[in-house]
């Protein structure tokens, strides 16, 4: 064999088994899902939500909406939350003692239980405090050895209290309500709580003007100001030396809301990938003008000379000789399990910034993705917050005997480290399995439904 040239009929007789056809739609956004559900719950009526398909967070988002005191229709893809509205809710909320502990979680007081999902904790904990005193905010899982940052401190600053476990973690115990005013805080560690916050100050008695220094995550950001504004929320944002200053007039009420909850792109990131390594698949369900933070896969793809075509609402993404490629993470955190197996069938060395970003999610990603890619027999190190990764080809793989290497891989009990995995299984002709699958319901319960439909030509 040519290693350094090959023909096309080379190219097709490599190609062949291996490439993948298919139309899929992908399930709504849990990001949009969540962040609208427990807006809902302090809408004063009745909001209306279709295309939301489930998952385990979404359903501890509408058990929530439940515990806050809404009620909770579903009907096949739609739900319907109907609420007396915050006002309402805050003065049937229970009172505990003015001395308590985060150990105390008592019949009397209003308990939300968020699964395992850190976004919905990190929403919950300043909306609670504006609910009342002695509100309690409890997971499960690896939830539960994830730090809280911030959440104590922010909501000191605005003069409430969040009692935490000694190790900075759940369960929390909170009390309000936000007092408003001016409070700078530093979104160096994600925006989850600063959305929280941006849903809860419209409420307080005060104005308040939130300034954010080290923002990361700009896009989920937007995401959250784009649903509360659909329930009549008004916040003005401005760039001020670099630092994001959110001005949020105070005694605002949400109103009920109706729309069609649209499609998830970090789901769809794991399809749109396997189209561009290794088949042709028509991807629908996604809006074009998202301000999710994955809709940035498209990019990535095409400068790493992918071919995605955006017709009608829908993306045709068709397999390319893919180059390695540069891509800061930093604000689309999500995307790295994905963006790694892309790295190793991108011919080249890729290097993909914004490590730091993994260490508190539902494992610690950069370990697990160092390890999943060293059993692969792929090269991958981590210097100064950037991982690097060598790539070969799909068709240079097959020559040179350079497979990804056969066994069963270890998940971490981590949804996107599975996903990705199985991604990986396209591209070899050995045997991969994962060890435990279970975990992919957390965001996406259809993927091996969806990935085993696709045909392989």
């Amino acid at each position: 064999w040519n290693i350094g040239q090959f023909s096309y009929q080379q190219m097709e007789k490599f190609a062949a088994g291996y490439r993948i056809e298919g139309e899929i739609t992908i399930p709504a956004s849990k990001s949009v899902a969540q962040r609208a559900i427990v807006a809902a719950s302090l809408a004063k009526g009745e909001s209306e939500f279709q295309n939301l398909s489930r998952c385990d967070d979404i359903d501890y988002a509408l058990g929530v909406a439940k515990q806050i005191g809404a009620g909770v229709d579903v009907l096949g893809d739609t739900v319907t939350i109907h609420s007396k509205g915050f006002r309402e809710l805050s003065k049937q909320a229970s009172t505990m003692p003015p001395m308590f502990a985060a150990s105390i979680i008592t019949p009397n007081t209003i308990n939300l239980f968020v699964g395992e999902s850190g976004l919905l904790s990190r929403l919950c904990i300043p909306v609670a405090a504006q609910l009342g005193e002695g509100v309690t905010i409890t997971g499960a899982g690896t939830l539960l050895r994830r730090e809280m940052y911030g959440c104590k401190e922010s909501l000191e600053e605005f003069e409430a209290k969040c009692i935490l476990t000694a190790d900075n973690t759940l369960p929390a115990v909170v009390s309000g309500p936000l007092s408003g005013g001016k409070v700078t805080i530093s979104g160096r560690k994600g925006s989850q709580l600063i959305s929280g916050l941006l849903m809860a100050l419209p409420l307080s008695k005060k104005n308040s003007t939130l300034t954010v220094t080290n923002a990361t995550s700009l896009p989920y950001i937007k995401l959250t100001l784009d649903v509360i504004r659909k329930f009549g929320i008004g916040i003005e944002c401005e760039e001020s030396d670099g630092d994001l200053v959110f001005n949020i007039p105070g005694k605002q009420n949400y109103t009920p809301a109706s729309f069609a909850i649209e499609g998830d792109w970090s789901s769809a990131s794991n399809f749109i990938v396997a189209g561009a390594l290794f088949g042709d698949i028509i991807i629908k369900g996604l809006n074009m003008e998202s301000h999710q933070a994955d809709r940035a896969i498209v990019n990535i793809i095409r400068n790493c000379g992918g071919y995605i075509e955006e017709k009608n609402g829908s993306l045709r993404v068709k397999a390319s000789h893919l180059r390695a490629f540069e891509y800061d993470a930093t604000n689309s955190p999500d995307l790295f399990p994905v963006l790694a197996i892309l790295a190793a069938f991108c011919e080249g060395e890729s290097a993909i910034k914004g490590v730091d970003r993994l260490r508190t999610k539902e494992s610690d990603r950069k370990e697990s993705i160092m390890e999943t890619l060293k059993n692969m027999g792929v090269e991958a190190e981590v210097e100064d917050g950037t991982m690097y990764i060598e790539g070969i080809s799909y068709a240079r793989r097959v020559v040179e005997g350079k497979n990804i290497a056969k066994g069963t891989y270890k998940s971490f009990n981590d949804h996107r480290i599975a996903m990705a995995i199985f991604l990986a299984t396209l591209g070899t002709p050995e045997k991969i399995s994962v060890d435990r699958t279970e975990c992919i319901n957390k965001s996406f319960p259809q993927f091996l439904s969806i990935f085993n439909s696709l045909k392989v030509k």
